[in-house]
Parts: C-alpha cells; structure tokens; sequence
C-alpha cells in the first residue's frame, strides 16, 4: 500500500535528485575534455575522505530527528548533530593544517587538504538540515537543496575548466556547490526554522543519552557501508596512478553516484514513512514489499539495454581517452542496482 502523500513527497525529492544528475550528465562530456583522469583522480579521492569524515560528523543523530515525537525534541536532535559537526570538523582541520606545514602533503594536495574540514562541515550540515525539514514536510527545501548543489557544482566545473583551473578546478567546484547549495537550505531558517540552532546544552546531552543507539550501532553500519563503497578509491590510490583512479572515478560517478542520490531521496521520504508507522504500532510490511517489487520491474531491463550499448556510450559521450572505463561500467551494473535497493530500504 502507497498512499499518495508519500508518492508526492517522494516526486519532490526524486525530481531534484533527476534534475541534479541530468546536469551532471550533461556536463561530464565537457569535463572529461577539459580535465584528465589523474584530476578526476584526484578529486574523487578527496570526496571520498569528505564523504567518510561527513558520516562521522554527525554520529548519525539526524536518524533521531525524524522520530522524535515532539518538535522541541527533534529540534535539539538537530543541534546536537550541529555540535558534534562542528567539533568532528574542527579536529580535522588541526591535522590537515598540521599535515600542511609539516610538509608530510604533496604539493597538489596542499590546498585540496585544507577544504576537506569544511566541506565535512558544510555537507553534514546540509544532510541534517534535510531530515530537519523532511520532518516538518517541507520537501521543497530540500528538493531546492540538492537540485542548486549539483547545478552549481557542475555549472563551476566547465567554468572553471574553461578557465585554465585544471589543477584545482574540481576540487574548488565541489566546494563552491556545497556552499551555494547549503546557503539554499538556511534561506530564511529564522523564520521557517522553529526552534533549531539554540543549542541548550542539558537538553543537547540528554537527547545524546537517549538515542545513543544510533551512534553506538548505526553510526558503525553506515561507515562500513561508507568505507565499502570507496575502499576501491583508498585502495588504487595507495597501488595506482591517479589516472587508473579517474577510470574507476568516471565509472563510479556515471554509474553509482546517479542511484545514490536516487536512494537516499527515497530513503529520506521511507524513513520518515516508516517511523511514522513506528509511532502508531503499524506494520510497515506491505509498504515495503510494494517498493521492492517495482524496483525489480524497473531495474532489470534497464540494466540489459545500458550493458549491450555501454561501450558505444562511453566513446560517444566521455571521449576515446576514456573508452577503458567501459568494461567498469559494465561490471558495476549488477553493484548498482543491489546498492539501490540496499540503501533505499536500509
């Protein structure tokens, strides 16, 4: 059974997440004519410490905004999370500037070491302040959110690379997309906001007590999940050239990326779906069956076509420089669709 206040709810965040990735998509033939695959290297590398340092940013507390009965609750859920950001991004800032002038960094990595604090900072901020809105059904906002961050990030990639700014353009776009994307998000939070950022700091341990099951058993999960997804980066970083790293970045970002933002749009709209349940003693059973089903009716064609046409694909829209990312296309089909169901439902 799916009730149509959830079918909309989850065409809102969906939609944004379509929009985002179709701009990706259509901007990626331009990058990968204007930066080589050591820069793509390089720049998913440092999204994928960003992407692990985020997760632990935030202990995963913003799970307890959504089930909070209360609003006062979910909002002092939100700044706990909020706090333990701040902190979590302010200890990765000393050992990147100590690393920095130690000079124990390459050269390249110098100015790219110093954004990895705050783009933790900005991206953690920015996924708690979606389940804070999410939460109230202001679906819009956070809609709005990922649709400016992926535009901007994307819009900043091609200018930037027209620009000259091969070395650093990536890694600077990545940053300029999170920050006009969170700006989105705050955009009148004194008003919409209720009663979020007043951080009480009794009220602030004490939701830490109560839901420190999430940071004692999810906060584990989702970093092994984290760290599984970008361990091939960590590995072939540490074996391989950057360049055999920006083969597996362009597979991984055309493929993979995509169903991600796909699933935690849907993950987003379920979870609150289901904690809804929680709190009235209803099963949550048949709801879940139903969008299992409908994935598998989706995804197994789709997967049939884009395997008989990927290396045809890959040459048309990235280039023949990067025609040897085909066969990790292929292989990561079957990763992706798994992955989808795996984090939609998770």
């Amino acid at each position: 059974y799916i009730d149509s206040k959830l079918i909309i709810n989850s065409v809102k965040l969906l939609t944004a997440s379509g929009v985002g990735q179709i701009v990706a998509v259509v901007v990626y033939p331009f990058v990968t004519r204007l930066y080589s695959p050591d820069e793509l290297g390089t720049l998913s590398l440092f999204l994928a410490i960003v992407g692990v340092g985020a997760i632990v940013a935030s202990a995963q507390y913003e799970n307890a905004v959504v089930i909070e009965k209360k609003s006062s609750d979910a909002a002092t859920a939100v700044d706990l999370c909020l706090a333990l950001n701040v902190l979590c991004s302010a200890v990765v800032a000393i050992v990147c500037a100590f690393l920095t002038f130690a000079g124990l960094l390459p050269e390249q990595w110098r100015l790219t070491a110093n954004l990895i604090a705050p783009l933790i900072f900005l991206s953690s901020l920015g996924y708690v302040l979606s389940f804070w809105w999410n939460r109230n059904d202001r679906y819009g906002k956070s809609a709005a959110y990922n649709v400016v961050h992926s535009v901007t990030n994307n819009v900043s990639k091609v200018a930037l690379g027209f620009a000259g700014w091969h070395k650093w353009g990536l890694v600077i776009s990545a940053f300029i997309g999170q920050v006009v994307g969170v700006l989105t998000i705050l955009f009148r939070i004194r008003t919409n906001g209720g009663e979020i950022l007043r951080f009480r700091f009794g009220d602030i341990v004490a939701a830490a007590r109560r839901h420190k099951a999430f940071a004692l058993y999810s906060l584990p999960h989702k970093l092994i999940n984290v760290l599984t997804v970008n361990m091939p980066i960590f590995v072939m970083s540490a074996a391989f050239d950057m360049v055999q790293v920006g083969f597996f970045a362009l597979a991984l970002n055309v493929a993979m990326r995509p169903m991600w933002a796909f699933a935690r749009a849907l993950n987003q709209v379920l979870f609150q779906r289901v904690g809804e349940n929680e709190s009235r003693d209803e099963s949550s059973a048949l709801l879940l069956n139903s969008i299992c089903r409908r994935m598998v009716l989706v995804f197994v064609p789709l997967v049939v076509v884009l395997w008989m046409l990927q290396p045809w694909l890959t040459e048309v829209f990235f280039g023949t420089e990067w025609v040897a990312a085909s066969g990790l296309l292929r292989m990561m089909l079957p990763w992706m669709v798994c992955s989808f169901m795996a984090l939609s439902l998770n």
